[in-house]
């Protein structure tokens, strides 16, 4: 599911409680005091919290509710953590990061060898023929074939995959509305749906499961493939590869003149840092030997 469906999933949440409304809560009034996307501080990434709803008793201002909603759309639920960063890692796995996602790389590593990364003609739905660069990381409660379990307990998986007690102050405390509310960015209820049930307040707040109580499902570390397309570098306007990625294993690409052939290698050292494989790639496909290479034996040229 795109981020632009989740954006107007928020966005139609929000519009469901307009700031100084008035709405019922457990059987009691309240008035909306403030209604929002909770956003880092200074900092690029996401809160836990997507959207940020504070009730006000009008009768006892001491008497205030925050809704503080991690929401998922039904469709596509499984997915927790999507093209997983070196950052967002350290704030699942603290400073064990580095090491328990070398673990499972290294656990899947048999799997990697024997997959199909250099394809002159294309396989299913890669057609045309591709290069593999690397497997960039989704968290997920559904299991795939290049898949590793969370080593982590039911508690640990609440807490810092939906709650975010392991995010930076600058996430925890993220800025609403213009105003850093502190611990704003900590979920505290989660919403799975689709903007079609909702269609007012009391359809969010029926559907709202307290983190705390919201069954845990087994998590899994999830490897998948992003490719360099060579024959999308003859065409204007089609990107050859899916971007500058966060890789957990990446493939160095190499050219052999003496067999003249591409030759690779795995490399499963320091996870999700960033690296211009794509850019190097593109660069000996435009040399003139490569080029040769290319147009006699992947026929894309």
């Amino acid at each position: 599911m795109s981020t632009q469906e989740y954006r107007l999933f928020e966005d139609h949440i929000i519009s469901q409680f307009p700031v100084n409304s008035c709405i019922f809560y457990q059987g009691k009034e309240y008035v909306v005091s403030i209604s929002g996307k909770p956003t880092p501080q200074g900092i690029s990434g996401e809160c836990k919290t997507d959207v940020y709803i504070l009730l006000v008793n009008p009768k006892d201002t001491n008497d205030s509710v925050e809704l503080k909603i991690s929401c998922k759309l039904s469709s596509s639920n499984e997915f927790q953590e999507n093209k997983l960063t070196e950052l967002r890692a350290f704030d699942y796995f603290g400073e064990d990061a580095k090491r328990i996602l070398e673990t499972a790389t290294k656990n899947l590593q048999n799997i990697f060898e024997n997959d199909i990364i250099d394809s002159p003609t294309g396989i299913g739905s890669k057609k045309g023929g591709y290069l593999t660069l690397g497997w960039l990381v989704d968290i997920t409660t559904k299991w795939r074939r290049k898949s590793e379990p969370f080593i982590m307990t039911e508690k640990e998986i609440r807490d810092l995959v939906y709650i975010g007690r392991g995010l930076p102050d600058s996430k925890k405390n993220a800025i609403v509305c213009g105003v850093v509310i502190p611990d704003s960015g900590l979920a505290n209820m989660m919403l799975v749906s689709e903007r079609k049930d909702i269609s007012s307040y009391n359809d969010v707040l029926k559907q709202l499961i307290p983190i705390e109580s919201y069954p845990i499902k087994e998590h899994f570390i999830i490897l998948k493939a992003i490719n360099f397309f060579p024959g999308a570098l003859k065409y204007q306007g089609i990107n050859p590869y899916d971007g500058n990625r966060p890789f957990a294993v990446r493939v160095h690409w190499d050219y052999d003149e003496l067999t003249d052939s591409l030759v690779s290698t795995l490399d499963y050292a320091d996870p999700l840092k960033t690296n211009g494989m794509a850019m190097l790639c593109m660069k000996k496909l435009n040399s003139h030997s490569l080029n040769f290479h290319l147009k006699n034996n992947l026929n894309i040229f």
